[in-house]
């Protein structure tokens, strides 16, 4: 049996970064409507990824005392807490 350790869980939303079809039918509707989805992967990936590395980035700063305080219990709009 492993020791206990903190951990952080998460649920974050990534946004709309696909279509939902088959990529040829993608691409017949992007070719056709001028569409594109609101955020790409990058961004995605952002929104799952800041609220882990942020705290950490924290930590490491100069000046910090090196704790981690990862943001939990919260909602997270364009990365801050938010209200809900």
């Amino acid at each position: 049996m492993l020791p206990p350790s903190p951990s952080l869980a998460a649920c974050p939303c990534s946004g709309w970064i696909n279509e939902e079809n088959p990529a040829a039918v993608a691409a017949r509707t992007a070719a056709k409507h001028d569409f594109q989805t609101p955020i790409d992967e990058v961004d995605a990936a952002a929104r799952i990824l800041d609220p882990v590395f942020a705290p950490l980035a924290e930590a490491q700063a100069a000046g910090g005392d090196g704790s981690c305080r990862p943001v939990f219990g919260g909602f997270l709009k364009d990365y801050y807490l938010s209200e809900w």
